[in-house]
This record gives C-alpha cells, structure tokens and sequence, in this order.
C-alpha cells in the first residue's frame, strides 16, 4: 500500500453500515473491520470495478486497474471511453475491488488529474502494480476520492465496518 506519512495518519471515521435484514452480521464477540486491513485489501487488489452512470441515467459498469495512495483511487482510461463520458457528465462513482468475499467498496467522486506533479507520482505505483507505463500517456487520469467506504468480510471474522470521510 502507498501512503504519505501525512495522509497514513488519518483514519477516516468508522462506524456500522446500515444493512437491514443483514443483522445476523453483526456479532458482539466480532470488531470492526480495521483501516489497515480494507486498504491493504483494496491496494492489494489487480482489477477493479468503476460503476458510473450514463446520460440517460442508466448504470454503466467496467473492469479497470487502478492504484490507492494517498487516500485516493487512480485510474486512467481512454478520453472517447464510456467510462469518460459518463465521469463528465456526472463524477458520483463507485469503485470495487475484484474479491467479493472480502469486498472493499469506495463511494466517491472522480476528477480528471491535470496537474503535471500529481500525474507524475501516479506513473511509478501504477507501473508496479499494473505493469504498464503511464508515462507517456495523454489519456485522462482520474483521482476517485471517497466519501465512504464499506468493508465486509464473508469469514465473519469482524463486523461489517463503513468510514466517512470529511473535505
């Protein structure tokens, strides 16, 4: 997992999911999924999931690869792709890790990347973890941040656990 030292420092707040019907999930004998534990699952995951949706509406979702550092999900896709344009036209998202059986799910807003440092620091991580070079590519470059994320373990080792973010 990628982090500064500023952004490591702070833990968003955690708190139970609402999931009606789903109160079997929840033991007292079981913690909260922890911090550490859901971003080293979600960084450590190779292919993603965007949910976007189109002008009209209507749910659009796609396999991508991406990086999580600094708080934050990267990801680039082609300017003329679906995904592009429904990020422009509305930038609420959602992005989930592949492993369904100890999900990770990241509820937040895109932004195209332009400027030229944030682009830069992108390349690296994303060439570690996806083996692709980023470094000539004129392509957009999105920055997801999260306004909550879900954790849910299908071991039952810890409860389900949701972090809001603030600013």
């Amino acid at each position: 997992m990628l982090a500064s030292k500023k952004a490591s420092r702070h833990v968003p707040t955690a708190g139970r999911p609402y999931m009606s019907g789903y109160d079997m999930v929840f033991r007292q004998d079981k913690r909260p999924l922890s911090w550490t534990r859901a971003t080293g699952r979600f960084s450590r995951a190779h292919n993603y999931y965007l949910s976007a949706v189109r002008a009209d509406g209507r749910p659009n979702v796609m396999p991508i690869w991406g990086v999580w550092f600094d708080r934050s999900f990267y990801f680039s896709t082609a300017r003329r792709s679906r995904k592009s344009k429904n990020l422009s036209l509305n930038p609420s998202c959602v992005v989930c890790s592949e492993n369904a059986w100890e999900a990770v799910i990241l509820e937040g807003v895109a932004k195209e990347v332009r400027e030229g440092s944030l682009r830069g620091r992108f390349v690296a991580p994303y060439k570690k973890e996806c083996d692709w070079d980023m470094g000539d590519s004129a392509g957009p470059i999105y920055e997801v941040r999260p306004r909550v994320i879900f954790g849910i373990a299908e071991s039952a080792d810890v409860n389900p656990t949701r972090w809001r973010f603030s600013g």
